[in-house]
């Protein structure tokens, strides 16, 4: 499963990572989109893109994937 965020907020992510080890799935990645590439000279954080969790169904019961 992805979740699609818009960036802004950083609790946001969190929670949805609690809110889906409430519901029995395990975090297991943030991807970060972004709409066009880093400019070059230009360093620092993408001033737009989209935050991507993947998440995925637990395999134990305390929202924890095994591996």
């Amino acid at each position: 499963m992805a979740v699609l965020l818009p960036h802004g907020d950083v609790i946001v992510p969190v929670d949805v990572v609690v809110a889906a080890r409430q519901a029995g799935l395990a975090y297991l990645q943030h991807v970060v989109a972004a709409d066009r590439p880093p400019r070059r000279g230009h360093q620092g954080l993408l001033d737009i893109h989209t935050d991507v969790l993947i998440l995925t169904r637990s395999t134990t019961s305390a929202g924890q994937a095994d591996g």
